[in-house]
């Protein structure tokens, strides 16, 4: 009969059997544990779990309000997700479009997502597009916002020193922009160059989970900076998640962003998309 320890997780053999697929540490047998109530012994295992080393990134705002707690279902796609995670903490940065009817739950997939990779060591940064705002670069704004506040100090520190002005234009409390120096598509690629070095060093010190929620909204620009970083973040522990919606009653501005985020995308590893039938069930397209 197992004597209990303190610190232990105890599981019976039915979340054992759930557990498995998702615990990448040891669950092992310890015998079995008399329960009050309960006639006979019950079968109990040991779930070996150590929280991450290192302190990473706060997570943002968005994710803040949503609760940590046990998201049940969609095993495939959580699965898929998880090895595109894996393959990106192995230096192979991936880009994975989830879209979708709304209410589908395309959000909360990559939440949840994030909450698992965050459990082995990942910084998150989210940013979402509005249809109500007309912002540019909306969802970068949130997303580099956090990072310069939150992320590393040293490495913060060492990239404002570099590329200050251009950050500016997505962190307007940074107060040091001046004047253009050059034209506007000079000054667009200085931006992009200096996002894509930030997000590279802020890599190097926890990966990167990077939630892009509701592209379907996106003003191009946007699109052109995640186009952008697909390419130049390629060798890096980087997992770019987007959300959007792809139907047939999407029109406008919509369905031109659609468009653009799939040319976006064009320089992904691997591209997985969740479509949603009537049904509300999903079928899985991918493309390494």
């Amino acid at each position: 009969m197992h004597r209990r320890k303190g610190g232990q997780i105890l599981v019976n053999e039915l979340v054992q059997l759930a557990a498995a697929a998702y615990h990448d540490g040891e669950i092992r047998s310890v015998g079995s544990l008399e329960l009050k109530g309960i006639a006979n012994p019950v079968r109990v295992f040991e779930v070996d779990w150590r929280p991450p080393t290192g302190a990473t990134m706060q997570l943002p705002a968005a994710l803040r309000a949503v609760p940590e707690v046990a998201y049940v279902g969609r095993v495939v796609e959580r699965e898929e997700i998880r090895r595109a995670w894996a393959d990106a903490v192995a230096g192979a940065r991936q880009t994975l479009l989830i879209c979708g009817e709304p209410g589908i739950g395309k959000t909360r997939l990559a939440t949840h997502g994030a909450f698992a990779a965050r459990e082995t060591g990942a910084a998150i940064l989210c940013g979402t597009s509005n249809a109500e705002l007309a912002v540019p670069y909306q969802p970068w704004i949130e997303i580099i916002g956090h990072a310069v506040t939150h992320g590393d100090r040293d490495v913060v520190a060492a990239q404002l020193a570099l590329s200050a002005d251009q950050l500016t234009t997505l962190v307007p409390s940074l107060g040091t922009g001046g004047a253009p120096v050059a034209d506007a598509e000079t000054e667009r690629y200085r931006l992009f160059d200096a996002v894509g070095r930030l997000l590279l060093a802020l890599a190097e010190v926890h990966p990167l989970f990077v939630i892009l929620d509701d592209l379907h909204w996106a003003d191009r620009p946007s699109l052109l900076l995640l186009r952008h970083l697909t390419r130049a973040c390629e060798h890096s522990p980087i997992l770019f998640v987007c959300t959007y919606r792809d139907s047939d009653r999407t029109a406008g501005r919509t369905r031109c962003a659609t468009r653009s985020l799939r040319c976006a995308a064009s320089a992904a590893s691997r591209r997985l998309c969740w479509r949603a039938c009537a049904s509300r069930t999903w079928s899985i397209c991918s493309k390494r």
